[in-house]
């Protein structure tokens, strides 16, 4: 559920995503100690911010089994991080390492990258919770169909019942009238004899 993957998933997706940044970084310090050229380092910075930007769009855009926030809002927490530095650089390395141009850019494409990962993973939380409303209301409706098919059949079994009491009732009053029918022709039988062994009483 949602609560499970807060507390049990979550924190680690962010810290995951933050140290892929991190790590990224870190790369770029060793290189550019390696490589003391100044565009080599602004071209590794500008591609190390897209593939940053591309594992966070493919972490969460990429069709899986439960939710996968985290890896994103960990990426987009360290590049605005990125863009806040260089808006206040600490370090006056920032200065002797890039040119004002580099500088600029990497800070826009920083927080331009950012919010392009907050805007994915609220279209996901959006898309999550339309869905998970769509099929709540999808069970409601199976729900009632169930209520609607108990009653429909109740109604039946009803009709049934009535059908079937009515039947045997209908039989019963049947073999009740041929019952009264044998005793009438039975009482005529026995009247029609009375009358005959009068008529021999009396030698008519």
């Amino acid at each position: 559920g949602v609560l499970q993957y807060i507390f049990l998933k979550l924190p680690f997706e962010l810290y995951a995503g933050y140290n892929l940044g991190w790590s990224v970084s870190l790369l770029n310090i060793i290189v550019h100690k390696s490589i003391t050229s100044v565009l080599f380092d602004a071209v590794l910075a500008y591609v190390s911010l897209s593939a940053l930007l591309g594992v966070g769009c493919y972490m969460m855009w990429k069709e899986k089994k439960g939710l996968c926030y985290g890896v994103g809002v960990g990426l987009a927490w360290y590049l605005f991080g990125v863009f806040f530095e260089l808006v206040h650089p600490s370090s006056t390395v920032v200065y002797t390492t890039y040119s004002d141009v580099d500088i600029a850019a990497i800070k826009y494409m920083s927080v331009t990258f950012a919010g392009i990962l907050v805007s994915i993973v609220a279209l996901w939380a959006i898309k999550h919770v339309i869905k998970g409303g769509k099929r709540r209301l999808d069970e409601e409706h199976d729900e009632q169909e169930e209520d609607d098919d108990d009653v429909g059949k109740f109604v039946l079994h009803g009709i049934a019942s009535v059908e079937s009491g009515g039947r045997r009732i209908i039989d019963e009053a049947g073999d009740g009238v041929d019952h009264v029918s044998m005793v009438i022709d039975d009482a005529l039988d026995e009247a029609e004899e009375g009358v005959e062994r009068v008529f021999d009483a009396m030698g008519v």
